[in-house]
């Protein structure tokens, strides 16, 4: 017999039984499909609604492992980015996510993992446009070709202010990480190691400063902002040093450099 057959044949024997009666014998039967399907309308308009008035994105950054969750201190950055680079947030947005969490040393946990394919994501798709790392993890995102080489994209006057506070990487070596990852029989990534070491490698109390005199291909990826007046005030990035990056594929470049100066005056 059809489902439908079944329905109507169901629905004849409750014919001059009391309301509530019919209630019960709803509420046992239907209720259940009848809140299934209601609840998926409702996600599907919710879905539609999202899309049909999202604004469009106008800048994107990451600050990851900041060790501080005050999001007014962050909207308050997006106003002045807002500002400051002439964006009508009215009309279109402005992200700047300051809660992913990734382990120094490496991707142990799942949350690390999801935070990683995130970020990917968003490189790939080419809306990322600039992050603010732990150091660990800045050197963990050059290791995959993620950043610019700041001398083509900041101005002379903005690599004089900076000087003292440029990160290097000696490019040859990068490229020996990279060939050690693309060998490795794991897919691990050669630049891993214990996060206690990590942290401890990365903390204000025992960072090196990178040297360029030592290294054969010296090329400045990152801007060193263990001196920011914002992070300061804010209480973010307390007990590790915080290097800023502007994504390779970036396309608001202009943005990201009004960005670092609102970080670092």
């Amino acid at each position: 017999m059809a489902v439908r057959d079944d329905i109507r044949e169901q629905w004849e024997k409750q014919k001059g039984s009391s309301l509530k009666h019919r209630l019960g014998y709803f509420m046992h039967y239907y209720l259940i499909w009848v809140l299934v399907i209601a609840g998926l309308a409702i996600f599907a308009a919710v879905l539609i609604h999202s899309q049909l008035t999202k604004k469009p994105l106008a800048y994107q950054a990451e600050m990851i492992n900041t060790g501080a969750g005050d999001q007014e201190a962050i909207d308050g950055l997006i106003q002045e980015l807002a500002k400051t680079a002439d964006i009508d947030i009215s009309a279109k947005t402005i992200e700047i996510n300051a809660h992913r969490m990734l382990t120094p040393g490496g991707l142990y946990t799942q949350q690390d993992i999801g935070s990683n394919t995130a970020i990917s994501a968003e490189m790939m798709k080419g809306s990322l446009d600039a992050m603010v790392c732990d150091e660990w993890n800045f050197r963990y995102y050059v290791n995959l070709a993620s950043f610019c080489d700041l001398r083509k994209v900041l101005g002379q006057d903005q690599l004089e202010k900076y000087k003292d506070q440029l990160y290097y990487v000696d490019i040859t070596e990068v490229k020996k990480l990279q060939k050690k990852t693309q060998e490795s029989s794991d897919g691990s990534n050669a630049l891993e190691e214990d996060p206690n070491k990590a942290r401890k490698e990365e903390s204000l109390d025992s960072f090196e400063m990178p040297d360029p005199n030592k290294m054969d291909d010296p090329v400045p990826v990152g801007i060193v902002l263990t001196d920011s007046p914002y992070f300061k005030k804010n209480g973010i990035y307390k007990d590790t040093v915080p290097v800023f990056g502007i994504v390779n594929n970036s396309r608001h470049i202009m943005t990201s450099k009004k960005l670092l100066d609102l970080l670092m005056d």
